[in-house]
């Protein structure tokens, strides 16, 4: 008995068609298993990526931080150095008033000891004058 070849060219189409479907379910399997890992390497990556964002927003709120800390610390070293100008203002002021009222003194002892030289010129003539009285007599 002879096979018939529709028997055997079925058969052989079965067969193709058996392994076309086995081929195509190992491409798709494979496809799968790559979307997968592509999938897992693209969850890395976002995580990675969250993890540097967060990294990031960290850095810049420590940085706005110690950017704040800056310029409050200038403030306070600008009144500090206006507290420090309106004292030196103040002394500087006090040094002058001393200064004039050292000058007035000065002046005062000036006159004081012109006085006394005229009155000790008076009293020097005065006894001239009293010594020849007294020798005339």
């Amino acid at each position: 008995v002879t096979p018939s070849p529709i028997k055997y060219t079925h058969d052989d189409d079965l067969k193709l068609l058996l392994e076309n479907i086995e081929s195509l379910h190992e491409n798709l399997a494979r496809r799968e298993k790559n979307i997968t890992k592509q999938e897992a390497d693209l969850l890395t990556a976002q995580l990675h990526s969250n993890r540097l964002a967060t990294k990031l927003e960290q850095d810049e709120a420590e940085l706005n931080e110690a950017r704040n800390n800056a310029a409050l610390r200038s403030l306070e070293l600008d009144q500090r150095e206006q507290l420090l100008n309106l004292e030196i203002d103040r002394r500087e002021q006090r040094l002058n008033q001393q200064e004039q009222l050292l000058k007035l003194k000065e002046a005062q002892l000036l006159q004081l000891e012109q006085s006394l030289y005229d009155r000790a010129k008076q009293l020097a003539s005065n006894v001239c004058i009293n010594s020849n009285i007294v020798a005339t007599d």
